[in-house]
């Protein structure tokens, strides 16, 4: 920049189009956005405070047997590559797109170990 003149206006933005990266960050798990989701699923894994702090917008309520309920709102690319990381312990219930895309990758991840090497 060699120079400017001041005009004398202002540029307002109205805050519901301002970037909030706070609120951007409590969805984003790893580093791959998307679609902004609202997904319900059951976790029984070791550790639910890492579920919780990795979900900064979750609920979680108690079920039986160690078993919780968690509502959480995230982007649905990097959802589904930290879901899977949690192996076993975990049951998406909803969005049924969500739980079907789940099922169809986990499918094919198997077919990943069906040859020998």
């Amino acid at each position: 920049i060699r120079g400017f003149a001041p005009t004398g206006k202002r540029f307002a933005v109205p805050d519901k189009y301002r970037f909030q990266p706070g609120e951007k960050r409590k969805r984003t798990p790893v580093a791959y956005y998307g679609k902004l989701i609202t997904l319900c699923f059951r976790y029984w894994g070791p550790s639910l405070e890492t579920v919780l702090d990795r979900l900064p917008t979750a609920s979680c309520t108690e079920e039986a047997d160690g078993r919780y309920l968690i509502k959480a709102e995230g982007y649905d690319c990097g959802i589904v590559m930290w879901l899977l990381g949690q192996r076993e312990f975990l049951e998406v219930l909803r969005p049924e797109a969500l739980r079907r895309e789940m099922r169809e990758t986990i499918a094919r991840m198997g077919q990943n170990y069906t040859d020998s090497p």
